[in-house]
């Protein structure tokens, strides 16, 4: 089984922060399905936590040249949108932070609990991630996760 190959943290503008949905939302699914039937079907009923949004997007495969724009480890991306709170600075107002995953073909050769269990280590990158930001002792930070 893989684990995820590359998580990528974006702090989106804070112009971005007109609506704070705070409701579990249905995964919007971008791109042709039939790329990616399996997975697509699973994720068309995986909700999170409230006021966490997610996004699968698959990508199209573009030729510029000869050369392939995206290689086969980079079929798709799940992105997961929420706001948190800045860690960083106080009073910790909260901002939207978008985390995002590739995804390779190689997904659909997983049978659909080995899917979940892929997608529960992509959960846990983040939310480790997120301990990380905020574990102190004495103030200091014991892991940053930046660094």
């Amino acid at each position: 089984m893989r684990f995820p190959e590359h998580i990528e943290y974006v702090q989106v503008p804070r112009s971005m922060l007109e609506s704070k949905g705070l409701l579990p939302v249905p995964t919007e699914i971008v791109g042709d399905t039939d790329k990616m039937p399996t997975f697509s079907a699973l994720l068309k009923g995986f909700t999170y936590k409230p006021g966490y949004a997610w996004s699968f997007v698959i990508h199209e495969t573009a030729e510029i040249e000869g050369l392939r724009w995206l290689s086969d480890s980079q079929t798709a991306s799940l992105y997961l949108k929420c706001y948190v709170p800045d860690s960083t600075r106080p009073p910790h107002e909260p901002y939207l932070l978008q985390f995002q995953s590739y995804v390779g073909a190689w997904i659909e050769t997983y049978d659909r609990d080995q899917q979940v269990l892929w997608l529960r280590e992509v959960l846990r990158t983040f939310e480790i991630h997120e301990i990380d930001e905020w574990f102190r002792i004495n103030g200091e930070l014991v892991n940053n996760p930046h660094a």
